[in-house]
């Protein structure tokens, strides 16, 4: 499993160049050191996922855009647009975003998310671009909220909620595949909760679990906040990264030594 580290515009070769797989956010370009750095490593040969920037924006950038600046960057593969947690208007904006690719005769490959309000919809809709031919791989969310008895109905910390919230999806995707004898696609696990989440998908049962991308590394490191053997030492730290607007004043030694720590425990649970 590979994981992608994401951190300020100021450290990307810091940092980002720990890992050779990278999640990139579309309308993060204008900036044209994000640009001219992300549009090396893909020409370098790294693995380089272009999200649709919901979860920054709120939204996903139209079809026009993304399939733009994902052919201008010369993107692996990009995430094709979709709904917060909306199953029906993420298949509509998909497939819209297929045919888009198809009448431009792009050669772009594609990831759908599969997506919706539960658990059982988020499942029917991962099996549903499983077997859709255009798709090349799928991705999971973690902001997985509902509760499922006797797994989360219990826990008030919404940190670990996310954490067994997505075990149990994955593992019931893994039990669904197996007794319907379907292989799976590679699938891409959009951000974290908590880093620890990975240690359980090492070893061959999950094969299908292909990446992962995460701030986690850099916001607890920056904050002074280590992972553990069991993962991060207290809540999440919720506030979303800022990637601009640091200066070298503020990432002492200690910081930086912090984040390293964090980024390399991470990527050995991903080995």
């Amino acid at each position: 499993m590979k994981h992608g580290i994401i951190c300020p515009v100021k450290y990307l070769e810091r940092f980002a160049t720990q890992s050779n797989f990278h999640l990139i956010l579309p309308h993060l370009l204008e900036n044209k050191e994000y640009k001219e750095f992300y549009k090396k490593r893909a020409n370098h040969g790294d693995f380089v996922l272009m999200d649709n920037s919901i979860f920054e924006l709120g939204y996903s950038l139209d079809k026009v855009t993304l399939l733009q600046l994902a052919e201008e960057m010369n993107v692996t593969e990009v995430v094709a647009p979709e709904a917060w947690h909306d199953q029906d208007e993420t298949e509509r904006l998909t497939e819209d975003f297929i045919q888009y690719c198809i009448n431009k005769r792009s050669n772009v490959q594609i990831l759908s998310m599969a997506t919706g309000e539960t658990e059982e919809e988020i499942i029917e809709s991962f099996f549903y671009w499983n077997r859709y031919p255009q798709v090349s791989s799928l991705g999971l969310p973690f902001t997985l909220d509902y509760e499922i008895k006797g797994v989360s109905d219990n826990i008030k910390s919404l940190t670990l909620k996310r954490v067994l919230n997505r075990w149990h999806l994955v593992d019931n995707i893994n039990k669904y595949a197996l007794a319907s004898n379907q292989p799976i696609k590679n699938t891409h696990l959009m951000g974290l909760s908590d880093a620890v989440e990975l240690q359980r998908y090492k070893g061959g049962g999950y094969y299908w679990v292909r990446s992962n991308d995460s701030s986690t590394a850099f916001v607890h490191g920056f904050n002074g906040v280590r992972y553990t053997d069991k993962g991060l030492p207290k809540e999440k730290i919720s506030n979303k990264l800022m990637f601009e607007g640091y200066t070298d004043e503020l990432l002492d030694e200690e910081k930086i030594a912090d984040i390293n720590f964090n980024i390399q425990t991470i990527l050995s649970w991903c080995e």
